[in-house]
């Protein structure tokens, strides 16, 4: 576990920390994934969204069952965290030109100061950090089965993206899990 000691915010790396087996090839084939848009443009990644009703960007998620090997990853990581997670988005990254831009999860259904953990499964990918105020930029490789919990501050102050890269990497899993207030 470390914490990656960043001004006025608590993120927390813990690698290794869950390791379902074949959970990434499981995921792939069962999670219902979708392509969306954003400004008329293909996004960069496919997801879906089980839980309670999620609206971001202007994308509504209906409230849909947590299947159960996603349920058993979310009962650990609430176990461990005891933040009460009710939902989670799911994202595909393909390859290393799949992104998500600079962005906030501060959406006013997550509460006053949300608490987000992001568990990543397959290729190792570089996670994003800056400061909001100063533009002071950190950055963390999330690997294989870690776990990043962005909790007090971290979506008030701060910004995070996966960006593109420029070698080729294989494709990436990754959970958010969010605790939806209403």
């Amino acid at each position: 576990m470390m914490n990656l000691n960043i001004p006025e915010a608590l993120f927390l790396y813990i690698p290794n920390f869950i390791e379902v087996p074949d959970s990434f090839d499981i995921m792939l084939q069962t999670i219902d994934w979708d392509s969306f848009q954003i400004r008329q443009h293909n996004a960069p990644r496919k997801i879906a969204h089980y839980g309670e009703e999620y609206s971001y960007s202007g994308i509504t998620h209906p409230k849909v069952a947590i299947p159960p090997l996603l349920q058993a990853i979310i009962d650990d990581v609430n176990t461990f965290t005891s933040a009460g997670y009710n939902s989670v988005l799911c994202n595909l990254y393909f390859d290393h030109r799949s992104s998500v831009s600079w962005h906030q999860d501060n959406e006013k259904q997550l509460g006053h100061n949300p608490c987000i953990a992001s568990i990543s499964f397959g290729q190792a990918r570089n996670f994003a950090i800056r400061s909001k105020k100063n533009q002071t930029r950190y950055d963390i490789l999330l690997e294989n089965n870690s776990l990043l919990i962005m909790g007090r501050n971290s979506q008030k102050l701060y910004e995070h993206a996966i960006l593109k890269q420029t070698e080729p990497l294989g494709p990436r899993i990754n959970l958010t899990l969010r605790n939806i207030k209403f």
